[in-house]
C-alpha cells in the first residue's frame, strides 16, 4: 500500500492477532501470478456494490464463517500487536501527531456473532490506550448511519459504502481537530 512499514507490521501479524490472515494475503501477493484486488491507497477494487452477491451477502453462513475467520485461536501475538502499538504512539507522541484508533463499521450479521471475548479485549487494549496517551476513539462497528446498500458482505464496505465511510470520518477527524468532540 506504498507504506515501506506495512509489511513488517503484518509480518508481525498486525491484523488483531490473527497470523493465518496475514500468511495468506504475504502468499497470495508473492505467488507466481498475484492478484492485486487494491490499489495503491489500499482501496479494494473488488467490493464494488454492482458486482455484491444479493442472494448471499446478508447470509448467516457468510457471517458466521467470517466471524470465524477472524477470531483467534491463540493469544502469541497479543504482547507483541500490543507492543507495537505503544511503539505507533509513542513514536506519534514524540512528533506531535494526533493518533487516533478507530473501529471501522460492520453488518448487524457479522458484529453479532463476533467472538465475545476478543471483542472485549480489542475495548479494553483501546481504552487502555486511551487513557494513557490520551487518544480519541472513533467507534463505527454497530453504527446506524450504515445501510445494506453500504456493505458488499458482512464486514466489508461496499464502494458506495467507502465513500460514506470517508467522508463520515473526514468530518469526525476534522471535528476532533477543532475540539468539538
Amino acid at each position: 500500500m506504498d507504506c515501506n512499514l506495512y509489511p513488517c507490521m503484518i509480518l508481525h501479524n498486525f491484523e488483531i492477532t490473527d497470523y493465518s490472515t496475514a500468511k495468506v494475503k504475504l502468499e497470495k501477493f508473492f505467488s507466481d501470478n498475484p492478484t492485486i484486488d487494491y490499489d495503491p491507497y489500499g482501496w479494494g477494487n473488488n467490493y464494488k456494490l454492482q458486482n455484491k452477491n444479493m442472494d448471499s451477502w446478508n447470509d448467516e453462513t457468510e457471517a458466521e464463517l467470517a466471524a470465524k475467520r477472524h477470531t483467534v485461536n491463540t493469544w502469541v501475538f497479543y504482547e507483541k500487536n500490543h507492543s507495537i502499538m505503544k511503539k505507533m504512539a509513542e513514536f506519534c507522541k514524540a512528533r506531535n501527531i494526533q493518533l487516533v484508533l478507530i473501529t471501522t463499521p460492520c453488518w448487524h450479521s457479522y458484529y453479532d456473532r463476533i467472538n465475545a471475548e476478543q471483542l472485549s479485549k480489542m475495548y479494553e487494549l483501546t481504552s487502555l490506550f486511551q487513557k494513557e496517551y490520551n487518544l480519541p476513539y472513533l467507534d463505527y462497528l454497530k453504527d446506524s448511519r450504515f445501510s445494506a446498500d453500504d456493505f458488499f458482505d458482512s464486514n466489508h464496505l461496499s464502494d458506495v459504502g467507502a465513500i460514506k465511510f470517508t467522508k463520515i470520518l473526514n468530518h469526525d477527524i476534522r471535528s476532533l481537530k477543532n475540539g468539538k468532540q
